[in-house]
């Protein structure tokens, strides 16, 4: 058997082994939210609260959402078989934008906790203060945080000129990158599916009634931009794997350079990228591929070394992150509403351990043999953790949106206002947990047409991040919002599953390419 051969019939181990184990992934989580939810009782709160849902409202409710979708691609189908789809998915881009601009200016939130405290740092920073960087700064221990100072640094300053408030800049960025989510999804849903109209169509439908994807653009952190980027660097890394054109290779650079800048974790994506990407260069290493390699690592690089040349001369010898076995550690406590959820056990023992990376170390690793010990002595107990972890992260379908924007610095209109707390808060949880639903079936029928059809392993790209994401959030400290990003990134497989079960119901699934 030739070397060419083998690491083909490899690749389709590795798809199918993706396959299967991301069926029985969603097929938990899909029947699971059935059943119950995860919601927010205070606006004031973080926590979110386990909910006893109507099994038969959610499969009414279900039924009827899969059904009008299903209806809606076999109205596209007929009825506007040549409108550009290109066109219509930047159309779509654009309301997307306009209706989170819109979301922005009504909520009238500004940043508190830790998005105060960067753009705190971000002004400092500008005025030439940088204390926050020493070891007991709020910089110095987090690190990781430079990036998305070093950003709002800039649209402070913007801000600052056009008269704003010094998060407004940013708010509205969060706002217009809304559209290059919708289009890059677009997208990526348009190489998963090999170009399949009905599928573009689900795909923006989903995107433009996606209502935390608008809530979360007047957050002052990275989830909103960040999650656009990513979207955007799977797109083109899903065009090097096909055709690895110069523009598509600097366009992964690029974006996933943004990405990574804004957002630390989204390293859980760009190594999905080149998991992927190292796969198919095993197979056929062409010298396109190889490039778009290249660009991904050096775009994996970039942040830490532009970070490094802005403040190697600011950080004190003495000022170095908290190791993040600190959070991991803390991701094992039982002692908040949440299990596994921030509890500042992190900032508390590294700042009794003397900032000391080496011993706080110790610490956790200490607690970790201890919860380990007890998980092993009581595995009752080990399973109820982390079903409460696993289920009040991937089962919270508003994944604190609102809860994380709850500083109000104005009077919010009166529809702005029923959403924060009146009935209209009501409606939307309720709609958001049948949407969960249709996300998460969606992406179960998608698995399922791509078993049959032996789709090539590309097309999974984005459930190969949304994994590495689950597995993260089994591990590390919790929180919904931390979810929220792979939610996004599953909705080009959700549309493409829809699109697969619409092509079922024709009776044509046998004839299609692809899901």
């Amino acid at each position: 058997m030739g070397k060419s051969l083998v690491f083909q019939k490899a690749e389709q181990y590795c798809g199918y082994a993706l396959c299967f184990v991301c069926l029985a992934l969603f097929s938990v989580l899909f029947f699971n939210s059935f059943t119950s939810s995860w919601v927010n009782r205070d606006l004031m709160s973080e926590a979110v609260y386990f909910e006893r849902d109507s099994l038969a409202g959610n499969l009414f409710f279900f039924a009827v959402a899969a059904a009008g979708m299903i209806l809606a691609a076999r109205l596209f189908r007929k009825a506007a078989p040549r409108v550009d789809m290109n066109r219509l998915a930047l159309a779509a881009a654009a309301v997307s934008v306009c209706v989170a601009v819109l979301w922005v200016l009504a909520s009238k939130t500004a940043p508190q906790a830790d998005q105060s405290q960067i753009v705190k740092q971000a002004e400092r920073f500008n005025a030439g203060d940088f204390s926050g960087l020493q070891q007991s700064g709020y910089v110095g221990p987090c690190q990781q945080q430079l990036g998305i100072i070093s950003v709002l640094r800039v649209f402070v300053l913007v801000s600052s000129f056009f008269e704003l408030e010094n998060w407004q800049a940013f708010q509205l960025f969060n706002a217009l990158t809304t559209g290059l989510l919708v289009y890059a999804g677009f997208r990526v849903v348009a190489l998963i599916s090999g170009g399949q109209r009905e599928a573009g169509f689900l795909y923006l439908l989903l995107a433009l009634f996606c209502a935390p994807m608008y809530v979360y653009t007047a957050f002052v952190y990275g989830e909103s931009s960040s999650t656009a980027f990513a979207m955007a660097a799977v797109w083109m890394c899903l065009e090097c794997i096909r055709s690895p054109a110069r523009r598509y290779v600097a366009g992964l650079y690029l974006f996933t350079s943004a990405a990574l800048l804004l957002r630390t974790n989204v390293m859980i994506v760009l190594i999905a990228l080149a998991i992927v990407m190292a796969i198919k260069l095993l197979r056929g290493a062409t010298r396109g591929r190889l490039l778009a390699a290249l660009a991904l690592l050096l775009a994996m690089l970039t942040p830490t070394t532009l970070m490094a040349l802005l403040y190697h001369d600011k950080i004190p010898d003495n000022s170095k992150s908290m190791p993040a076995i600190l959070y991991i550690a803390m991701g094992t406590n039982d002692e908040s509403v949440n299990a596994g959820w921030y509890n500042g056990y992190n900032g508390s023992v590294y700042q009794n351990c003397g900032f000391d990376p080496k011993l706080a170390s110790e610490t956790a690793k200490r607690d970790l043999i201890a919860f380990a010990v007890r998980c092993r002595q009581d595995p009752a107990y080990a399973a109820d953790f982390y079903y409460r972890k696993i289920f009040s992260q991937w089962n919270a379908p508003m994944y604190q949106c609102l809860v994380m924007n709850n500083l109000f610095v104005g009077e919010q209109p009166q529809l702005v206002q029923s959403i924060y707390e009146g009935r209209g808060n009501e409606y939307l949880t309720a709609y958001t947990n049948i949407y969960q639903l249709v996300a998460y079936g969606g992406v179960l029928a998608f698995l399922a047409a791509g078993l049959k059809k032996r789709l090539p392993l590309e097309n999974y790209l984005p459930l190969v991040a949304v994994l590495g994401g689950f597995l993260f959030s089994v591990l590390w400290e919790a929180k919904a919002r931390y979810i929220f990003p792979y939610y996004l990134l599953m909705l080009p497989c959700t549309a493409a599953g829809v699109a697969a079960a619409a092509a079922l119901f024709r009776g044509r699934a046998g004839t299609d390419q692809t899901p």
